[in-house]
């Protein structure tokens, strides 16, 4: 489609394409330049399965009338369908299957609060660029470009880590009011935040790293500043971390992240909702395991979100709040995400609550935050709430690229 009058020597232009349609869970590969990286990559993904497949059914319902309005691309287009997400710079990436034929065009950049949004262009939509008979670019397609760039920056120190079979790329820093502006439900991206709603904190001032693998098109999310690093816990057991401490070198917080496989693989919705619901209950009885714990579930905090094709997400939080027999108290916050094979457990501690921070967080627990005049007490317990409160943000944001829309 390209003529170039000095090419790159030892390169050789495609010029034939598979007409077929990959074939459900076929690994496809996208070569590209991912922003940051220091040179060209390949990113492994999976077709995916969703009928019919087309744009429609991935574009959140605030980008879709947008699309609707410029009519680029138009909302109907077929596309190929991937459970993995193209990585930013990926934009316009070739598609090629096991063989090394070109299948598609990678495509996207929408955002969908911390997730990306991104598709494969079938190659048989290159015969019809090449006879179109129009020879100008539509007037609209600025408003288009800018809409699937998602604004997007290129990333400094790039970082990739790789954990068991994931490798999770720094894809963008966020600010909360960002990630609430492209969530496609942000009264559910508060959701976390409700722990401490007596305090009035300026939520805007978090900001967070996301990761993203491209194969499977799981995200993470962390606060900004920290680190990912493989380390190994107390049993030798393989877990993600995140690493330094932005709050101090004695916070008492944890983020960190691990695999869990039941014996058995779901087959149905059901069957993986249920799967969840039980990890969540062993979570729980191992909370409670030694007698002097007292772990409670925080009521209707316990919820599955559906991604679409097979991906589930189940998040909810355990307090010991009233918990007397011990000198700390504190909050896990969970979040299961499952492809209904893998399950991803991201998981926060927060230990903060002793007899002395308790106190002053009683004494203060209707103050707001934003205020200019605090004293050192208030000052003290506003910065461990926003601080809690960024953490159990950030796990609350794991999540699936490429959800599958209802409409």
């Amino acid at each position: 489609m390209l003529t170039v009058d000095d090419p790159v020597p030892g390169w050789v232009a495609i010029t034939n394409y598979e007409k077929n349609k990959p074939k459900y869970k076929e690994e496809i590969s996208a070569l590209g330049f991912n922003n940051g990286a220091p040179g060209s990559s390949t990113r492994e993904m999976i077709k995916g399965y969703i009928n019919p497949e087309t744009l429609e059914r991935l574009i959140p319902p605030k980008d879709r009338r947008e699309v609707e309005k410029n009519k680029i691309p138009k909302i109907d287009l077929p596309i190929y369908y991937m459970n993995g997400s193209l990585l930013p710079g990926f934009s316009g990436a070739p598609i090629v299957n096991s063989k090394g034929t070109l299948v598609g065009i990678g495509d996207g950049g929408l955002e969908n609060g911390a997730s990306s949004v991104s598709w494969v262009i079938p190659a048989t939509f290159l015969d019809d660029l090449k006879n179109s008979p129009v020879k100008e670019l539509p007037a609209n397609l600025s408003k288009s470009s800018q809409l699937h760039s998602a604004e997007l920056d290129i990333v400094e120190n790039y970082a990739e880590v790789k954990y068991k079979q994931f490798s999770f790329v720094k894809t963008k820093t966020r600010t909360f009011t960002q990630l609430l502006e492209t969530a496609e439900n942000p009264d559910e991206l508060k959701y976390a935040l409700s722990v401490f709603e007596d305090f009035t904190v300026d939520y805007n001032s978090f900001k967070f790293d996301i990761y993203e693998d491209s194969r499977y098109g799981l995200v993470i999310t962390i606060p900004a500043g920290s680190g990912l690093a493989v380390t190994y816990d107390d049993d030798g057991t393989e877990i993600l971390s995140t690493t330094g401490n932005i709050y101090g070198e004695d916070a008492p917080y944890d983020i960190d992240f691990l695999i869990e496989q039941p014996e058995e693989v779901a087959t149905d919705a059901e069957a993986v909702k249920s799967v969840l619901n039980a990890l969540a209950d062993l979570y729980f009885k191992q909370l409670n395991e030694d007698e002097i714990d007292n772990y409670v579930e925080e009521e209707n905090y316990r919820i599955i979100e559906d991604y679409g094709n097979g991906k589930f997400i189940l998040r909810t939080e355990f307090n010991d709040f009233e918990n007397e027999k011990v000198d700390t108290r504190g909050v896990h916050y969970i979040t299961f995400a499952t492809d209904s094979q893998i399950y991803f457990l991201s998981r926060c501690v927060l230990d903060r609550f002793d007899d002395e921070f308790e106190n002053i967080y009683d004494k203060y627990e209707t103050i707001d935050c934003n205020q200019g005049s605090l004293n050192s007490e208030q000052q003290e317990v506003c910065r461990a709430v926003k601080e809690m409160l960024q953490i159990m943000t950030s796990v609350h944001l794991t999540s699936f690229s490429n959800k599958i829309s209802a409409n």
